[in-house]
């Protein structure tokens, strides 16, 4: 039999599909952040866990008490390129490969429970990786927008000729021609005139 001093009142939030890719040079310095709840009760404890992309393990990196007052601010002795600041943010100074893998955060208090708080998938790239993958996401960028243009372009012509009962308008198919909204057919030649 429960009575009302056994019940507690938790909130439990989940957020495995919000997972943040991040992408960081080698060599460089990158900030994880860990905003407080929105609220404190001042019992929650929060802690910055990593899984490295090479092993399937889970490492404690840092754990300190929330509190109102800026809390620890320093190296952690586990891992020295890490420094926890006084914003909750996670600080990682001159990246290397091994540095990639998985991030998060967690509060638990007596109140509050949020597991995976904030979860970032950390990337180190090699100098030479960057432009490139840039390059990469401009190319797949603008070949969706074409992709879905050309869609758009012959749903557009297929649902015209079928509202007038006919084909559509016949143009020269060995011209580079421009079709208008009225169905006419322009050469595109400064030789020629438009049919």
């Amino acid at each position: 039999m429960l009575r009302a001093l056994d019940v507690s009142t938790y909130r439990l939030r989940l957020v495995p599909n919000n997972i943040q890719a991040i992408y960081v040079a080698l060599g460089e310095t990158l900030e994880l952040p860990c905003p407080s709840p929105p609220t404190l009760h001042g019992d929650e404890i929060l802690s910055w866990f990593r899984s490295p992309a090479t092993v399937s393990s889970t490492v404690l990196v840092a754990q300190v008490q929330m509190v109102r007052p800026t809390p620890y601010s320093g190296k952690l002795q586990r891992e020295p390129q890490l420094k926890l600041l006084g914003n909750y943010s996670l600080w990682l100074e001159g990246s290397k490969e091994g540095d990639a893998g998985r991030y998060w955060c967690a509060v638990l208090g007596q109140h509050n429970k949020y597991q995976n708080w904030r979860v970032y998938d950390v990337s180190v790239l090699r100098d030479w990786g960057v432009p490139w993958i840039l390059m990469l996401l401009l190319a797949v960028g603008q070949g969706i927008i074409i992709l879905v243009l050309s869609i758009m372009l012959w749903r557009w012509r297929v649902q015209g000729s079928q509202g007038r009962g006919e084909e559509g308008p016949t143009c020269p198919q060995d011209q580079v021609i421009l079709m208008t909204a009225a169905g006419k057919c322009h050469l595109l030649s400064p030789w020629s005139s438009g049919t």
